[in-house]
This record gives C-alpha cells, sequence and structure tokens, in this order.
C-alpha cells in the first residue's frame, strides 16, 4: 500500500479531526444518498424486477469510485471571500490561511466563461508528499452542485514540489460568500505517472476482449462488474 503524507506549515496548525485530509465518502452528496439504487416506481410490475432490471447511477462504478478513491481537502478554517464588479476581498480568523487573488489578466480575462468574477489562490496551511513517481490531481468536488464556486482542476507533481495553493473560482451573484471549517474543497486523487503513447488497432484487434467483456457484463443481473472485473485488481 502506497503512503500520501501531510504536514502542517504553521506550528500553531492544529489537525481537527474534521480539516484533516479524508476520504471523498465521506462528503457524499445528500441528494446521492438520497437517490435509490433501484427504480421506485410501480413500474416493472414487481420488486424482484426493480431490483434486477431498473438500477440507477448510484450502482454505477464511475459514479461510486470516485468517493472511493479520491481524498477530500477540508476548508482549515472559516473562509470570507468577495469578488464583484472589479472589486475582491478575503478574510480568515487571526489570518490562518493566507489568500491571494490571481488578477484578472492572469485568467478571468480570458476565460470564455461571463459567470467568472474573480479567482482566488489559497497557500493552503498543509503539504502534500506521495512516493517517487507519483503524483495528485486536483479535482473539483464532484457532483456537489455548488452554484457558488469551485475549485480548478491542477496536477501537482507532489514527491518534487510539496506546496498546496489551489484555485479557487469564484462564480456566484452574490456580493459575498462564507465557506465554513470543515467543508470539502476539492479532492486530490494520487496517481503514477507514466509516459504515454496513443496507437491506433485495426477493427478485430480486441475482438476477442470486447467478446468477453459484453459476455461478463451480460450474463449478471447485479454485480457484474465488481465480481467480473474489480476482484482481479
Amino acid at each position: 500500500m502506497e503512503v500520501i503524507k501531510f504536514a502542517p506549515t504553521r506550528p500553531d496548525y492544529v489537525p481537527l479531526d474534521n480539516i484533516k485530509p479524508q476520504p471523498a465518502k465521506n462528503f457524499i452528496p445528500e441528494w446521492y444518498k438520497k437517490m435509490p439504487n433501484h427504480l421506485e416506481k410501480d413500474e416493472p410490475a414487481t420488486e424482484l424486477l426493480r431490483t434486477l432490471n431498473s438500477s440507477t447511477v448510484k450502482r454505477c462504478p464511475s459514479f461510486r469510485d470516485i468517493f472511493k478513491y479520491g481524498i477530500a481537502m477540508p476548508a482549515p478554517c472559516d473562509i470570507y471571500l468577495s469578488a464583484t464588479k472589479g472589486e475582491w476581498r478575503w478574510e480568515t480568523p487571526s489570518g490562518i490561511m493566507e489568500i491571494e487573488y490571481h488578477e484578472d489578466y492572469q485568467f478571468k480575462d480570458h476565460y470564455p466563461n461571463q459567470d467568472v468574477k474573480g479567482v482566488f489562490k489559497l497557500h493552503y496551511p498543509l503539504m502534500v508528499m506521495t512516493p517517487p513517481g507519483w503524483s495528485v490531481m486536483q479535482i473539483p468536488l464532484m457532483y456537489h452542485h455548488n452554484p457558488d464556486w469551485y475549485f480548478a482542476w491542477g496536477i501537482l507533481d507532489s514527491d518534487q514540489y510539496h506546496d498546496v495553493n489551489p484555485q479557487l473560482i469564484y462564480v456566484s451573484d452574490k456580493r459575498e460568500l462564507l465557506i465554513k471549517q470543515g467543508e470539502p474543497l476539492f479532492y486530490f486523487y494520487p496517481y503514477k505517472r507514466a509516459e504515454w503513447e496513443v496507437e491506433m488497432l485495426e477493427y478485430g484487434d480486441m475482438q476477442d476482449l470486447y467478446r468477453e467483456t459484453r459476455w461478463k457484463l451480460s450474463t449478471r443481473f447485479a454485480g457484474r462488474y465488481y465480481k467480473n472485473f474489480r476482484k482481479k485488481s
């Protein structure tokens, strides 16, 4: 098992449980939690048929695994932000975390999205370190439906560079925002770096694999992915 390490950048940092980096599954959105695994309507006619044939995306691996493998980075303190009509401001209690405003010419003026009011750069009070050859991908919160702000995608070669300085994109029409301590801000997703090149095969070169995959996915009512594929990894 690989280990991703975090260390405070300041001596007064207290690692409270609600602000520690932690599995993304600790912050699953409420709408996702409430979603049924299967259709709850009267059709199909029986409960067993609903269970077998009417699953929702809650049972889809691509949805579930982002919560399983991502590492959530919570707000270490309350964060006040304001970015309206070219004026910006930020505050944290006692200045416990520094924040910069990215000047508009650096991003906002060039990005073709008029909803962006400004971009703030957080000097997160932790450093991150991964094993040699491993990086972390900075990912905005998936499926949290936040209309006010999100963090930019990015990559940090955290085996060599360890500062955590994520960029918050302010898209709210509100004059000011308050992010509370412990709220998830973004995900880190560790991955092993590798050099890649693309090779395009001919039709039929992977036909046997395709046939085997389709067979495994079409011969079980439930658990087809985890039972036939994930168990090998």
